[in-house]
């Protein structure tokens, strides 16, 4: 069970003064009914602020994965880039290029 405190005054209530019926710092009447409604107004906060971090959990890991799918992407991109000169450097290079191969490439682009 969390701390029980006081409505009026915020003091933490202690057993005695439960039994006792008022707060031990502001003499305030202090009833079961009173203490229940505190703490289910603490209980309320404390899971809406457990939501929140989780969900601010979730955002930072969807953001961190949809990083990370951006940098493959570009990676990808880069070595399609690399892999794509590596084969041109090979058409660029008349001597490399056997006479059959050239025929091909002549009847293919006209």
């Amino acid at each position: 069970m969390s701390e029980i405190r006081c409505p009026y005054c915020k003091a933490i209530i202690h057993k005695r003064d439960i039994k006792r019926n008022k707060c031990w710092n502001c003499s305030e009447e202090v009833n079961d009914e009173i203490i229940s409604k505190e703490q289910e107004k603490e209980k309320r906060r404390k899971e809406q602020e457990k939501q929140a971090r989780l969900e601010k959990k979730e955002q930072e890991k969807e953001k961190r994965r949809k990083e990370q799918e951006k940098q493959a992407r570009l990676k990808r991109k880069e070595q399609e880039k690399q892999a794509g000169l590596k084969s041109l450097k090979f058409f660029l290079i008349p001597q490399k290029i056997s006479t059959t191969v050239s025929v091909m490439l002549m009847v293919w682009i006209f």
